[in-house]
């Protein structure tokens, strides 16, 4: 979006920006872990954090692009995941949490959505 508004090159906004994996078609590919290790898992979320505070950083010095509807609900989208579902444990590590926070989003394009219903009468 960022990229868009500005009429550059994603590639290029994202090397700024310092979150370059951003640009790859699968983040699940482009971090190319093991998906099966604790640690691997654990060095991926770090990475994925660190790709969106860097972002978050970046928009700090564009308060015109950091205000751009689309641009601002995506970051708001990005910071309610990581308060539902990243703690930092005793030793200062990042880990998701376990279990479930009440309320919790479960889909990026639909903020109403909640564990497969959004009201009583209405599954999804």
């Amino acid at each position: 979006m960022i990229a868009r508004q500005q009429g550059r090159e994603l590639a290029e906004v994202s090397t700024e920006a310092g979150a370059e994996i951003v640009t790859a078609s699968s983040l699940k590919a482009a971090l190319d872990l093991n998906w099966d290790d604790p640690d691997e898992k654990a060095l991926a979320l770090g990475i994925v954090l660190g790709a969106l505070h860097s972002v978050e950083a970046h928009l700090d010095n564009q308060p015109e692009a950091k205000e751009h509807p689309l641009v601002h609900s995506s970051l708001e989208t990005a910071r309610q995941i990581e308060a539902q579902d990243v703690e930092v444990d005793e030793n200062g590590e990042v880990k998701l949490r376990r279990g479930v926070a009440k309320n919790r989003r479960i889909a990026l394009e639909d903020d109403q959505m909640r564990h497969g219903r959004k009201n009583r009468t209405s599954a999804h």
